[in-house]
């Protein structure tokens, strides 16, 4: 399960994952700046199982359907990709996803989702499959500030309004 010591190493793994080749960029800086302890808040609330294939909608007779899982523990989305897409009536998109599983590593997903978004009625499918761990094969396109107000982002969202600040 989430522990701020092991958050915090898969945190460092990921930043170690997307920064090394950039010798400019201090690991240790990034990862300093990160409130671990609203982080895991937000990361333990926010487990689900990563489904193979899942349908769903909100109209009354939509067909709502989930698979069998992907990956045998449950995780949280914590960076979505755009690789492809397309919108018009339907929007199709093709999204390499980073999941942090319980066992803290860092799983690579690909998702291909296909929706319809319309005033009376939401109806989306999405196919995923599983890429690898994450590691240095595998990139993606995210900066250290862009890495830091991703956590950020999570803080906010656990608590609605804003961060709580704490005195030192």
């Amino acid at each position: 399960m989430f522990t701020q010591k092991g958050v915090e190493e898969a945190v460092r793994k990921l930043a170690h994952c997307l920064f090394d080749k950039d010798g400019a960029v201090d690991v240790e800086e990034v990862v300093r700046g990160i409130d671990f302890e609203n982080v895991i808040q937000y990361l333990r609330n926010h487990l689900e199982p990563v489904y193979s294939y899942k349908a769903t909608g909100d109209c009354d007779h939509s067909f709502n359907y989930i698979s069998r899982e992907l990956l045998p523990q449950r995780g949280t989305l914590i960076f979505r990709e755009l690789e492809r897409g397309g919108f018009d009536i339907v929007v199709a998109c093709y999204e390499k996803e980073l999941w942090l599983m319980e066992d803290m590593t860092l799983a690579v997903v690909m998702c291909f989702s296909v929706g319809v978004v319309d005033d009376d009625m939401t109806y989306s499918t999405e196919f995923r499959t599983y890429k690898g761990p994450m590691d240095g094969s595998i990139s993606f396109d995210i900066g250290p500030e862009a890495l830091e107000e991703l956590f950020l982002e999570m803080c906010e969202k656990q608590h609605g309004l804003g961060i709580p600040y704490y005195e030192t």
